[in-house]
């Protein structure tokens, strides 16, 4: 499991042994736009479970204080908040991001500063407002968390299940065919029926009664042998805004073994015609040689290799890296995401590139 999704179920409420959470009365999604020191874009994505918060965050541009550059694209954020409503949160992964620490002053407006990794020095100061530009989508949080025994004994191994889902908040027809679309990839179905929490309860339970199926009385001829299993999922609102929402699905399951599995999904939904958009939509016809290329040579430099020297040699499956249906859009460039054992062994994890709008200006139809 990669440290961002570590530290965020590691942060999350934990339910009670037994109980399940569904609908916490702290929870939301919310869009923040502001500026540091008044004048760098700093735009935020926060959901909220009750004491625990994740999302993301985009430099716009940077200020003279600050030693590290803008953010490409958007970053992982991870965090909690407390009573007062004062929050930290982290990026992640990686040792080398921010800590960013705040307040919400109400329930439209935070308030803080971003400071280096340790959390220390001076910091630069930012001011947000809740706001919702024309083309942005609004979402509603669901979140469900349970576990399961597998027998009564003292010390049974229990089925763990975490779930977060986001879905828009109804004001037009596109907005139906999103939630279509989301609860698709969610759920791995292609017809989904029934309320937010109907759906998760249905999640669970399907987990459960396979879980207890397929160990039970395994465990009672090996009661010395774990029979632990875990099911965390999550959604992230990458991108929002000019009719565009990019939606990603993080799943982690352990079922015994080495270690567990762990999948990022992303699609993107154009809001105008409520279809979800391809890599043709984006790109000039004939685009599959350059965006080889490209995406083969930013690899490249994100491990600090010379273009001459082969990815295989540096553990890489190929030495091409051919464009995956997996990307997201940000209003940067596109992200092209390659899951373990895609182009890499497990040990590698996801394989993030990121290509921005400069580098793929040649090849894609308009502009993001």
């Amino acid at each position: 499991m990669n440290k961002y999704i570590v530290a965020f179920w590691i942060i999350l409420v934990t339910a009670a042994p037994g109980k399940t959470q569904t609908h916490p009365v702290k929870q939301f999604f919310r869009h923040y736009e502001g500026a540091i020191h008044k004048d760098i874009r700093l735009t935020v994505n926060l959901i909220r479970l009750n004491d625990s918060l994740y999302g993301n965050y985009t430099i716009a541009g940077t200020a003279e204080q600050d030693s590290r550059p803008a953010s490409p694209h958007a970053r992982l954020l991870c965090g909690t908040m407390n009573s007062n409503g004062n929050f930290r949160l982290k990026e992640y992964p990686g040792e080398h991001g921010p800590v960013i620490k705040g307040h919400f002053t109400d329930d439209q407006h935070i308030t803080g500063i971003i400071l280096n990794k340790s959390g220390s020095g001076k910091g630069l100061p930012f001011r947000l407002e809740e706001n919702y530009p024309v083309g942005m989508s609004r979402f509603n949080v669901n979140y469900e968390e349970d576990n399961l025994k597998l027998t009564d004994n003292a010390g049974s191994p229990r089925a763990v299940v975490k779930l977060s889902l986001l879905l828009p908040v109804a004001t037009a027809p596109a907005d139906d065919s999103l939630r279509r679309f989301i609860l698709q990839k969610f759920t791995g179905r292609h017809t989904v029926a029934g309320k937010p929490e109907t759906v998760l309860a249905g999640i669970r339970q399907d987990y459960f009664r396979e879980y207890v199926t397929s160990n039970k009385a395994l465990y009672l001829e090996m009661p010395g042998a774990s029979f632990e299993w875990e099911l965390m999922k999550y959604t992230r609102i990458v991108y929002n805004g000019n009719h565009r929402v990019t939606f990603g699905i993080t799943s982690y399951s352990f079922t015994g073994g080495a270690h567990g599995n762990e999948t990022e999904s992303y699609s993107t939904v154009d809001m105008k015609s409520g279809k979800i958009l391809s890599a043709t939509d984006l790109f000039k016809p004939g685009y599959e040689e350059e965006l080889t290329r490209l995406l083969t040579r930013k690899l490249h430099k994100m491990n600090n290799l010379e273009e001459s020297r082969k990815l295989v040699d540096a553990g890489y499956f190929t030495d091409e890296i051919k464009p995956t249906a997996n990307f997201y859009l940000d209003e940067n460039g596109i992200g092209f995401c390659y899951n373990q054992y895609e182009i890499a062994p497990y040990s590698f994890g996801s394989t993030d590139i990121f290509l921005t709008c400069a580098e793929l200006k040649g090849i894609l139809k308009q502009p993001l």
